[in-house]
């Protein structure tokens, strides 16, 4: 799934980047309860790629698009 979503993880800073490529077969995506820093996130690659996050305040959520098309 780290791939799939791109994730990366800046626990000191709060950061949590998501550049999503997930395959067009397998969206629209959804992930709850995944685990950054202690915190639960969420997160939702929509039909068209595009990544949605919901995070608990002091995590700054960085996101890209995906490429797959």
């Amino acid at each position: 799934m780290q791939s799939l979503l791109g994730l990366a993880a800046d626990a000191p800073a709060g950061v949590l980047t998501v550049a999503a490529e997930v395959p067009e077969a397998f969206r629209p995506l959804r992930l709850s309860g995944v685990r950054v820093g202690g915190a639960p996130v969420g997160i939702t690659v929509s039909a068209d790629g595009t990544p949605e996050v919901t995070a608990p305040e002091g995590i700054t959520v960085r996101t890209a698009p995906s490429r797959l098309g």
